[in-house]
């Protein structure tokens, strides 16, 4: 959400490899990273994506989002990212944690982010009811 505002193209396509980077620390590329690197290709414009950010290059990637409203954005992307699948996986968690990192995001910070992801991910489940 909201990757149309990041100011650039260097932007975008930094944000495309930390998002594969992201979505590969645990050693595969599932169905809902897939789906998620989808919703971000189409609205970034970055079609050729699977580059990974090498830890290595970790640091020159974030470091091109050089305003905090980008690193907000990129940053709740990347958790989305992490917690795409039911289960959060640890590599992914510690990769999103590299950025937070890097990025200078508190944790207070995003405990909001999970709480808003929380919500988000209620609304678009299906309810079941008891009856």
């Amino acid at each position: 959400m909201f990757l149309e505002l990041l100011k650039n193209t260097d932007q975008k396509e930094s944000f495309m490899h930390l998002a594969y980077w992201v979505a590969t620390a645990d050693g595969s590329l599932g169905l809902p990273e897939i789906k998620m690197m989808d919703i971000f290709s189409q609205e970034t414009g970055v079609v050729n994506w699977r580059k990974q950010a090498c830890p290595d290059a970790l640091e020159e990637e974030c470091a091109i989002f050089d305003d905090d409203l980008s690193r907000k954005i990129a940053y709740s992307n990347l958790l989305a990212m992490g917690c795409a699948e039911e289960f959060e996986n640890g590599r992914q968690a510690q990769a999103v944690e590299k950025v937070r990192e890097m990025f200078a995001i508190s944790p207070a910070l995003e405990q909001n982010y999970r709480q808003w992801m929380d919500i988000m991910k209620g609304s678009c489940s299906p309810h079941h009811y008891l009856d």
